[in-house]
């Protein structure tokens, strides 16, 4: 199903916060929030899906069945709801969004947002469609957004927090980092990474105020105050070929991820501890080596080495896509782009109205040698790429407009010919399932 037929989309950006609304259509569909599977929240502002693909692949390795929510999808919105590793069926889909309507129109009728609405339809799936354990993140934010209905959790996970969404969440961290720190309940263990001190702090403060115990990867960019527990915290060495997770308790060795990129290390390592920490599922240790290597999460710094698009490349082209569309995303590629000596470095780049595209691509201008500007398709709330230009041309010389993606990389060809070009197309999720339905490898 390419987009769900209920709730409509009420604008371009159909958000808002408050639990009421959601929380009642729970219980007029029987307290749906009450009778989830065991759940593991995870929030944050970049590597929450990645962290969910790690936690899935450990679940599969240790043989128990599980369930996933995500946001957004790349083609079709049934990736957004995994139940037991398959995509929820159009038919199943169907059905349950035609009940939570129906629940929803009875008088007096809630008025969900679509994020609202498609939530708790993914929760009545949830609970007909049972799992050992439930994998949720959060569409935005965290004390209001719809997923925080479920009273108590496993564990939350906070991936590293930066800015996005600034016109909802705020534009300081403080602001942020108290709104996805709402994920945190009593008693449960809290997982995170983070690169600024003022969300460290606030995650923690927030876990002792709920009697949670906090668990941290310190990299030594924030200050540990002398009161956290030094049992508490984990080390990541990172020794190219193979990386070390290690506390006062344990030294664990891995291969590195399939997942391209060294922050996928933080990604798999929060997985790790969370896993390690559920202990009534008695997780093997060593299944994590099979399940980092068999994580996969499409859209995300991928290589894409085959189908339509990609042929026409020269063949000595290498091709990556990234959906990342925040600074910290941007920073991200390109400490990945300056890992390479390709001889042409092409940045693809397409963005929606509401990003901070300024922060992006004064983020990566200067890994690359040329930009193009590009657009996305059936989206009325794109940034143009006339728009998307000037604020380009403030950070690079040679940056250009073509909306076409496939007129893009004909272009790249014909410019630099059979050379040792890399290619990153990057900017926006809409974009990259734009590129991965062209693209159509199979």
């Amino acid at each position: 199903m390419k987009y769900p037929f209920w709730p409509d989309v009420k604008g371009f950006r159909d958000i808002e916060f408050g639990l009421e609304r959601v929380l009642e259509l729970s219980k007029r569909l029987g307290n749906l929030h009450l009778k989830l599977p065991p759940v593991i929240h995870v929030a944050g502002t970049n590597g929450k899906g990645s962290t969910l693909a790690f936690l899935q692949a450990i679940f599969n390795e240790n043989n128990l069945k599980t369930n996933k929510y995500t946001s957004p999808h790349l083609i079709n919105f049934n990736e957004r709801i995994i139940l037991n590793n398959k995509e929820i069926s159009d038919e199943f889909l169907t059905y349950c969004l035609k009940e939570c309507r129906k629940m929803a129109n009875k008088k007096p009728k809630i008025d969900v947002t679509f994020f609202e609405g498609v939530t708790i339809a993914a929760f009545l799936a949830f609970l007909i469609e049972k799992s050992d354990i439930l994998l949720l993140e959060t569409g935005m934010g965290g004390i209001l957004d719809a997923t925080n209905i479920v009273p108590q959790i496993l564990a939350a996970i906070i991936t590293p927090i930066s800015f996005d969404h600034q016109d909802f969440l705020g534009n300081n961290i403080v602001d942020i980092a108290k709104n996805k720190a709402g994920i945190i309940k009593q008693n449960c263990p809290v997982i995170t990474f983070q690169n600024y001190q003022a969300a460290f702090n606030i995650i923690h403060n927030e876990s002792v105020a709920k009697n949670s115990d906090f668990y941290y990867i310190n990299d030594n960019q924030v200050a540990i105050d002398k009161n956290i527990l030094k049992s508490n915290e984990f080390n990541i060495i990172d020794n190219q070929n193979n990386w070390h997770l290690q506390n006062s308790d344990i030294n664990l060795k891995f291969h590195r991820p399939n997942l391209i990129g060294n922050f996928q290390l933080i990604n798999a390592a929060l997985a790790i501890i969370a896993s390690i920490k559920q202990k009534e599922f008695n997780i093997s240790l060593n299944s994590f080596n099979k399940a980092i290597i068999k994580a996969d999460w499409p859209g995300r710094m991928q290589e894409i080495q085959h189908g339509k698009l990609h042929n026409l490349l020269s063949n000595k082209s290498k091709l990556f896509i990234d959906g990342g569309h925040n600074e910290m995303a941007a920073i991200n590629i390109a400490k990945f782009v300056n890992s390479f000596k390709s001889k042409n470095k092409i940045a693809i780049i397409a963005m929606i109205k509401d990003k901070d595209s300024n922060a992006f691509i004064k983020s990566i201008a200067s890994e690359f040698d040329l930009i193009i500007c590009s657009e996305i398709k059936d989206k009325n709330y794109i940034l143009s790429c006339s728009n998307l230009k000037n604020i380009g041309q403030k950070y690079h010389k040679n940056i250009i407009e073509i909306s076409d993606i496939k007129k893009a990389l004909s272009h790249i060809k014909i410019k630099y010919g059979n050379q040792d070009n890399l290619v990153m197309i990057c900017g926006s999720l809409y974009l990259i399932g734009d590129f991965l339905e062209e693209n159509n490898v199979n």
